[in-house]
């Protein structure tokens, strides 16, 4: 299944807007007659965003829902060179971290196909860079993967004086050049790989701050918390409720709603408040020897930093849970148990809220939209059925952000692909090689191994 929409993070003269789109990870295997033998050859990226669609009461399906809107936000061209340089001298000087994704990336890279000179393709760095990144840190980079077409549609909308490229394909330009533009080798992935995390990473600080100052501004810190070194729990809730809201919001252009959000937080922020109290309640226990047990518990802006990176790396598991019911939802809807659910049944279903009343998902795309991410089965075109694994996985299901990454529901085949790649050990490989492994083989939907139909076979 693919679709596309306008993305991408871009560079565009000093500065990189951030547009995303959706390219779903799509992995089709292809036989030859001739070899008989299997070949993983594509390499479309998931990158998507975007909010659960809201469906008007008493519409007919789809009249009002509308795909995932454009998103923008701006970094300098001087910070992107700073990371890159930054990152290539830490790799030079033997980074850890750096050789640590290396030796994870390796298992796929030895499974991708390379170019005459034993290299990577754009297309496969990418493929890779992303798998790793959704696996190590389960989120998406937005602006990764090969463009869609109806971008390329788009860029003839410019002026050739403004042409815009995204963050990633900048840096991968800047990591090609260093091998003369022939590829990417496995340490040009991680090097990509980390340039990302960091700018991730960067930008998640650089929101906690804008945090603070916002709650400062509007007058929702205490005067003992005016210098950042002894925050109550509630206020570093507040703060990372606000971090979160800055991810999809201007602060200067839509204000008047930030104290309405504060107060009444959308699931998401909720979702992003619990996971931070876990993480609290964690620390806390970790230094209860080192804490003073008479002393009231708090925080310093350097805590809610840390606590911010930890919040944006354990999100994408946390928030799965979401994409898990919604999946149980739709699979107890499927009446013949082969994945799928007629599409009238799919429109009439009530809107599902959490504890405090906020949506967490409702099912109103139309029809043309699940048919532009492959999210629809029409081979009997009276009776179109929603496929769940392709729609759990579309672009409407992933968090709403105009910053460089987002969460998204992860996909269960990953580790399924992961287990072909390490036995396969190249790009391609007989039948008799990949058939008895995936007969042994077990998800979180198939709890026993399932033989394969003949038809498949």
């Amino acid at each position: 299944a693919q679709a596309s929409g306008p993305n991408a993070s871009v560079v565009h003269h000093e500065r990189l807007q951030n547009v995303s789109s959706f390219n779903p990870v799509s992995i089709p295997v292809t036989m030859s007659t001739s070899t008989r033998k299997l070949i993983l050859i594509g390499l479309n990226i998931t990158m998507c965003f975007g909010t659960p669609a809201v469906r008007a009461v008493g519409s007919t399906p789809g009249d009002y829902w509308k795909p995932p809107e454009t998103s923008q936000t701006v970094v300098a061209l001087s910070t992107l060179d700073k990371v890159f340089k930054q990152v290539l001298w830490n790799s030079s000087a033997g980074d850890e971290n750096v050789i640590a994704m290396e030796t994870a990336m390796q298992g796929t890279y030895q499974a991708l196909p390379k170019n005459k000179h034993g290299l990577l393709s754009r297309n496969a760095v990418a493929y890779l860079v992303q798998k790793y990144i959704t696996q190590e840190y389960h989120y998406s980079i937005r602006g990764l993967g090969p463009i869609p077409a109806t971008d390329e549609r788009n860029a003839s909308d410019y002026p050739t004086s403004s042409r815009q490229t995204s963050v990633p394909e900048m840096l991968e330009s800047l990591l090609e050049s260093r091998l003369g533009g022939r590829g990417f080798a496995l340490r040009d992935a991680a090097l990509l790989a980390a340039m990302m995390h960091k700018l991730v990473m960067d930008l998640s600080e650089k929101l906690v701050h804008e945090a603070f100052f916002a709650l400062d501004y509007m007058g929702m810190l205490t005067e003992s918390e005016a210098d950042l070194s002894n925050l109550s729990v509630p206020t570093v809730i507040k703060v990372i409720w606000a971090w979160e809201w800055l991810h999809w919001h201007d602060f200067d252009v839509d204000r008047d709603f930030y104290v309405d959000a504060l107060t009444t937080p959308t699931h998401v922020m909720d979702e992003f408040g619990k996971l931070a109290m876990m993480l609290i309640e964690a620390k806390f226990y970790r230094e209860r020897h080192s804490r003073n047990p008479f002393k009231e518990r708090s925080l310093s802006i350097a805590d809610t930093v840390q606590l911010a990176h930890e919040a944006t790396q354990a999100m994408g598991m946390w928030q799965d849970h979401d994409c898990k019911a919604m999946k149980r939802y739709l699979m107890n809807l499927d009446p013949e148990n082969d994945g799928r659910v007629p599409l009238y049944t799919v429109y009439n279903q009530p809107e599902i809220d959490d504890a405090h009343g906020e949506q967490v998902f409702r099912f109103s795309e139309s029809q043309d939209y699940l048919r532009s991410i492959g999210g629809l089965d029409e081979s009997d075109p009276r009776h179109p059925q929603v496929l769940i694994s392709n729609y759990v996985l579309g672009p409407a299901n992933c968090y709403h952000s105009m910053t460089f990454h987002t969460f998204c529901c992860l996909n269960d085949c990953d580790a399924v692909l992961a287990a072909v790649e390490r036995t396969v050990g190249g790009p391609s490989a007989k039948p008799d090689v990949i058939l008895p492994m995936l007969g042994n083989l077990t998800t979180q939907s198939m709890d026993e191994p399932r033989p394969l139909s003949a038809s498949l076979v």
